[in-house]
């Protein structure tokens, strides 16, 4: 018998809390025989709004997790590992600011003014072209 295709919510829930634990959906996908393959996934993602909400919250939790272990890392690493450390870091900060970008993204802010500081009045006025 091959892997699943049928979207169950037993194989949801297994998925959505092995993410919030931290694995990766390729090693979930690659070390479960009740897991189908990546492309189900997305098919069941596209598909099933409530496997859509509940495979966000776990990726949510995944990087507040993450975010967590990059502090364990800096706080463990020696100068032998600091490469390996910085790299670690620098993996996890960047797949975070993908995963909650509200909360640790880089934030951009827009200010419109005028060269004096001053805040722009814009006026909208409605023309109607003759034909």
């Amino acid at each position: 018998m091959g892997r699943p295709s049928s979207f169950t919510q037993e194989i949801a829930d297994e998925i959505c809390e092995r993410l919030a634990g931290g694995e990766t959906l390729r090693k979930i996908c690659e070390d479960s025989a009740t897991v189908p393959d990546y492309s189900t996934i997305f098919r069941w993602l596209a598909a099933n709004e409530n496997f859509r909400d509940q495979y966000a919250r776990a990726k949510e939790v995944q990087g507040e997790r993450m975010a967590d272990e990059i502090l364990s890392i800096a706080d463990s690493a020696t100068s032998e590992d600091y490469n390996a450390a910085r790299l670690q870091v620098d993996s996890r900060k960047w797949l975070l600011s993908k995963i909650i970008p509200k909360k640790y993204g880089d934030s951009t802010l827009l200010k419109h003014a005028d060269p004096d500081g001053n805040k722009l009045e814009i006026t909208v006025t409605r023309v109607n072209r003759k034909p």
